[in-house]
């Protein structure tokens, strides 16, 4: 009997009656219930990146060695022609076909996958430097807010020293964006590539929040911080996490009337992840409309024709599931709009 050890890889989006088809399969080719492990990425992301997972679903054969992942809509036919081969090379025998033949087809998978993933990111190019630029548009309307009221309050001298440093940063972040269209425009392709590490939130989210006094200064709007401690850190991109609470609160100011509320706060309910959420009492979102606002490909225009709610927020998707997380939206038209992503804990 074979003893083997397999980790199933899903995610919310995945197939469940496929993931319940490999199990019921592995069960009756004899492999044992607690040898099988389903795992959510969004719940267990230490165990995606310690097996290399960037795809779902997915079946991870940690025993015998050599480990192997397969990857791919049609894993239990994938299953059913390797469960022999594993048998086989158990038994130090072979299989109704030769070593050389098993490595071909594993490294024919293997360049099937890459070819997948080189076509989507080919398709993403265009789309990613369109993101990437509508990202521009925060930083540089922070500068002109700030130099603008620098302008105008020649009184205030007192003013000039946080002014000149809000715009300081603001500058700096243009600069990380200019190197991510850079690199995108030399075919790297890596513009949204994240690099988790050990993250203080609520130490990045009073940056933010920094960054655009000047802008919540100018539409009188009161901003409310709800950061309970003690917090976790997250295991997160520092840069990317910024990225999505700028987007975020830059469209709550955007679409907060003046004298509005806006409220930033982080929930830790489990050792897995946190929640943050940023909500205004602005003009609201119809429910038709809540879920493509997170498509590229959608603009949505507000009443006051400012640019619509869409790529900042396919931006903000897209980082957030980079790290096993998720975005969604709660609101009503006329009613204001609550936005909440989860990041996971780091885990040492």
């Amino acid at each position: 009997m074979l003893m083997v050890q397999v980790y199933l890889f899903t995610s919310k989006a995945a197939n469940r009656d496929q993931m319940r088809q490999l199990q019921e399969r592995l069960q009756a080719l004899g492999c044992a219930a607690s040898a099988v492990q389903l795992v959510d990425v969004s719940e267990q992301p230490y165990l995606a990146e310690r097996f290399r997972v960037v795809v779902t679903p997915a079946l991870v054969k940690t025993q015998p060695e050599p480990r192997q992942v397969l990857v791919g809509s049609d894993l239990l036919e994938q299953l059913e022609y390797w469960w022999p081969r594993w048998q086989a090379a158990e038994n130090g025998q072979t299989a109704d076909s030769t070593p050389s033949l098993a490595s071909l087809e594993e490294e024919l998978t293997r360049a099937k996958l890459t070819i997948q993933q080189l076509t989507a990111q080919v398709e993403f190019r265009d789309q990613v430097l369109e993101l990437l630029a509508h990202d521009l548009r925060n930083p540089l309307t922070a500068v002109g807010i700030a130099l603008e009221t620098l302008e105008l309050t020649p009184d205030r001298p007192d003013l000039a020293p946080q002014l000149l440093y809000q715009a300081r940063n603001q500058v700096k972040t243009l600069d990380r964006l200019i190197a991510s269209l850079l690199q995108v425009s030399r075919n790297q392709q890596n513009a949204l590539r994240i690099n988790p590490q050990a993250v203080p939130l609520p130490e990045v989210i009073q940056l933010v929040v920094q960054s655009f006094q000047a802008q919540l200064t100018s539409r009188d709007h009161r901003l409310h911080l709800d950061l309970p401690a003690p917090c976790p850190p997250v295991f997160a991109d520092p840069d990317a996490l910024r990225r999505v609470l700028t987007n975020l609160l830059d469209n709550a100011c955007k679409y907060t009337p003046p004298g509005g509320q806006i409220s930033i706060s982080t929930l830790h309910s489990t050792n897995l992840k946190i929640q943050v959420t940023v909500a205004d009492n602005g003009s609201g979102i119809a429910p038709a409309d809540q879920e493509r606002i997170f498509d590229p490909s959608t603009r949505l225009e507000n009443r006051q024709n400012q640019a619509g709610y869409g790529l900042g927020l396919a931006v903000c998707r897209q980082i957030v599931q980079a790290h096993y997380g998720r975005i969604w939206v709660e609101s009503e038209s006329g009613r204001g709009s609550t936005f909440h992503f989860t990041l996971p804990v780091y885990r040492p």
